[in-house]
């Protein structure tokens, strides 16, 4: 997979576990990470984006993965984190990224679907 190399898949089989059964759904694993975004809304106030606190060595890894994987040349993750940059800005790309590279995650190492 763009972004991970040895080192990084192994820190995440040893957080997540090798079939990720602590976690029945991808939102519950996003959610345990932390890089679910935040929505608290109430008419037409919107109070926070701030994600929740979560496991912050997982959560590193899957930016520093998330910073690699946007700069292969010609990848979805680049097409996608180029389209969403205008608009949230840079930081907030990221995190929107790394959210969507843990739901790879766990439907590589629960449903055990390839990626390539």
């Amino acid at each position: 997979m763009p972004g991970l190399g040895v080192d990084s898949a192994q820190q995440i089989l040893a957080e997540v576990g090798p079939t990720a059964e602590a976690f029945p759904t991808a939102d519950q694993l996003c959610s345990w990470v932390g890089v679910c975004p935040g929505r608290n809304e109430s008419a037409v106030h919107n109070r926070s984006g701030r994600c929740a606190k979560g496991n912050r060595y997982l959560r590193r890894i899957l930016c520093q993965a998330t910073q690699a994987t946007v700069k292969n040349n010609g990848s979805y993750m680049q097409s996608l984190f180029r389209r969403l940059l205008p608009r949230l800005g840079y930081v907030k790309a990221i995190w929107a990224i790394a959210h969507r590279l843990s739901r790879i995650i766990w439907k590589i190492l629960r449903v055990r679907v390839m990626w390539g």
